[in-house]
């Protein structure tokens, strides 16, 4: 049997060929960035690395300046027993930043005791303290007789024996949280000043006769 040949057409066309792929290039600017990169990471390290050693951030320190008192006499009426007690306990202290970035600091609050017992409060007002500043603080703390005779503070009873003897006995807590931001904001630390006062107040003079403090 004969095998046909095929004769290739002349007019035939084959498809053309695809373009060879462009030569791969590299960025110019690559290895700048790729540097730039690696210096910013080495900076971000060594700051974060000063922040939390050679500048260890400190909690506030605190200083009582002065305490006062205002307000009527306490009085004791018979036969039947009552107490009138109307006092006001002012206390100033003085918050420090010892560090060196700013600390802005939340509203706090100042408490009294008696005997273990509540029996006033005030606020404190947010604010800043620049780097190594200071700040004043006033506490204005009206006394609550009736929480003054409350049976866990020793009663009717006890009130009425300190003021027999002359000297009224209060405590006061004054906490004050914040945060100093180092780095821009970007790292940020937790503080809170504190300050715990034993105030002796005269009855008969109406002053402050004796005050310790123990300061954060």
């Amino acid at each position: 049997m004969e095998a046909k040949q095929y004769k290739s057409n002349p007019n035939h066309h084959h498809p053309p060929s695809p373009p060879p792929p462009p030569p791969l290039h590299h960025h110019p600017h690559l290895p700048c960035i790729l540097i730039s990169l690696a210096l910013l990471l080495l900076l971000l390290s060594v700051s974060l690395t000063l922040a939390f050693t050679i500048y260890r951030v400190q909690d506030p320190k605190t200083q009582v300046i002065s305490a006062r008192v205002t307000g009527a006499v306490p009085r004791v009426t018979l036969p039947s027993v009552h107490v009138e007690l109307n006092i006001t306990i002012h206390v100033d202290l003085l918050m420090h930043n010892p560090n060196r970035f700013s600390l802005h600091h939340d509203p706090g609050e100042t408490l009294m005791y008696y005997r273990g017992v509540q029996v006033g409060e005030a606020d404190v007002a947010a604010g800043r303290i620049p780097a190594g500043g200071s700040e004043g603080v006033r506490s204005r703390l009206t006394v609550e007789a009736d929480r003054f005779a409350a049976p866990a503070g020793g009663g009717l009873g006890r009130l009425v024996m300190d003021v027999m003897e002359g000297e009224i006995v209060v405590t006061t807590a004054t906490r004050i949280g914040g945060e100093v931001r180092l780095l821009l904001g970007l790292v940020r630390r937790r503080v809170v000043a504190v300050s715990d006062c034993t105030v002796v107040v005269g009855v008969v003079e109406m002053r402050v006769r004796r005050l310790e403090c123990k300061r954060s």
